[in-house]
């Protein structure tokens, strides 16, 4: 597998296809800052990017690429249960006043 198939694969998930659209260099194979705004597709392209082994078997480039997304997935779970727990807290408080 090679990067650019890669980003193909994950841009098919993602909203609008913007990881290819708009985050993605096709001809020099890796990401592209001048997109729309959206740090989050650009932010996985980047990551793809950066943790792909073009020796490694394709599993093998599939296995890290769900490891570095799943990673992700669990960071932006914590920051969002804490902002969670704060407007819990808030709720809180405002119920006792």
């Amino acid at each position: 597998m090679k990067i650019n198939d890669l980003i193909r694969l994950a841009s098919s998930a993602y909203v609008d296809n913007f990881i290819a659209a708009q985050y993605w260099d096709f001809k020099n194979h890796c990401p592209d800052d001048v997109g729309d705004g959206d740090t989050l597709a650009l932010f996985i392209a980047r990551e793809l990017w950066s943790t792909f082994s073009p020796s490694d078997s394709s599993k093998d480039q599939l296995v890290a690429a769900i490891q570095v997304m799943d990673r992700a997935k669990e960071q932006l779970g914590d920051v969002s249960f804490a902002l969670e727990q704060k407007l819990d807290e808030l709720n809180r408080k405002k119920g006792k006043k």
